[in-house]
Protein backbone atom coordinates (compact mmCIF):
# COMPACT_ATOMS: atom_id res chain seq x y z
CA UNK A 1 0.00 0.00 0.00
CA UNK A 2 1.14 3.32 -0.04
CA UNK A 3 1.53 4.00 3.75
CA UNK A 4 3.86 1.09 3.34
CA UNK A 5 5.91 2.61 0.67
CA UNK A 6 6.04 6.18 2.65
CA UNK A 7 6.98 4.16 5.60
CA UNK A 8 9.82 2.58 3.83
CA UNK A 9 11.14 5.63 1.97
CA UNK A 10 10.74 8.00 5.51
CA UNK A 11 12.94 5.40 7.24
CA UNK A 12 15.84 4.52 4.56
CA UNK A 13 16.19 8.51 4.37
CA UNK A 14 15.67 9.84 7.47
CA UNK A 15 19.46 8.78 8.81
CA UNK A 16 20.87 11.19 5.50
CA UNK A 17 17.80 13.63 6.85
CA UNK A 18 19.58 13.82 10.29
CA UNK A 19 23.21 14.14 8.72
CA UNK A 20 22.34 17.04 7.24
CA UNK A 21 20.59 19.16 10.15
CA UNK A 22 24.00 18.20 11.68
CA UNK A 23 26.14 19.82 8.77
CA UNK A 24 23.50 22.42 8.88
CA UNK A 25 24.37 22.55 12.62
CA UNK A 26 28.50 22.45 12.35
CA UNK A 27 28.62 24.96 9.90
CA UNK A 28 26.01 28.00 10.67
CA UNK A 29 28.39 29.34 13.34
CA UNK A 30 31.75 29.29 14.10
CA UNK A 31 33.12 28.04 17.31
CA UNK A 32 35.42 25.42 18.90
CA UNK A 33 31.95 23.12 19.49
CA UNK A 34 30.92 23.36 16.16
CA UNK A 35 33.93 21.37 15.26
CA UNK A 36 32.22 18.64 17.14
CA UNK A 37 29.68 18.29 14.88
CA UNK A 38 31.20 18.61 11.85
CA UNK A 39 33.49 15.90 12.68
CA UNK A 40 30.70 13.80 13.97
CA UNK A 41 28.76 14.64 10.46
CA UNK A 42 31.63 13.47 8.22
CA UNK A 43 31.89 10.44 9.91
CA UNK A 44 28.18 9.12 10.05
CA UNK A 45 28.72 9.95 6.17
CA UNK A 46 31.77 8.26 5.92
CA UNK A 47 30.60 5.35 7.56
CA UNK A 48 27.36 5.59 6.64
CA UNK A 49 25.96 2.55 4.69
CA UNK A 50 28.19 0.20 6.65
CA UNK A 51 27.09 1.56 9.81
CA UNK A 52 23.44 0.91 9.17
CA UNK A 53 24.57 -3.01 8.69
CA UNK A 54 26.19 -3.09 12.33
CA UNK A 55 24.16 -4.63 15.26
CA UNK A 56 21.84 -1.99 16.79
CA UNK A 57 23.51 -1.59 20.09
CA UNK A 58 26.84 -0.37 18.34
CA UNK A 59 24.47 1.87 15.77
CA UNK A 60 22.59 3.26 19.20
CA UNK A 61 26.06 3.78 21.17
CA UNK A 62 27.33 6.05 18.02
CA UNK A 63 23.97 7.92 18.07
CA UNK A 64 24.11 8.23 22.18
CA UNK A 65 27.57 9.62 21.69
CA UNK A 66 25.99 12.11 19.98
CA UNK A 67 23.69 13.31 21.67
CA UNK A 68 26.17 13.12 24.57
CA UNK A 69 28.26 15.82 22.80
CA UNK A 70 24.79 18.05 22.17
CA UNK A 71 24.31 17.75 26.44
CA UNK A 72 28.43 18.81 26.51
CA UNK A 73 28.05 21.56 24.28
CA UNK A 74 24.35 23.48 25.58
CA UNK A 75 26.07 22.42 29.44
CA UNK A 76 29.21 24.13 28.37
CA UNK A 77 27.59 27.21 26.36
CA UNK A 78 25.85 28.17 29.50
CA UNK A 79 29.12 27.84 31.73
CA UNK A 80 30.75 30.48 29.37
CA UNK A 81 27.49 32.72 29.01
Amino acid sequence: SYLDMLKVIMFSYLFWFVLTIIFITGTTRISIFCMGYLVACFYFLLFGGNLLLKPIKKILRYWDFLIAYNLFVITMKNVFA
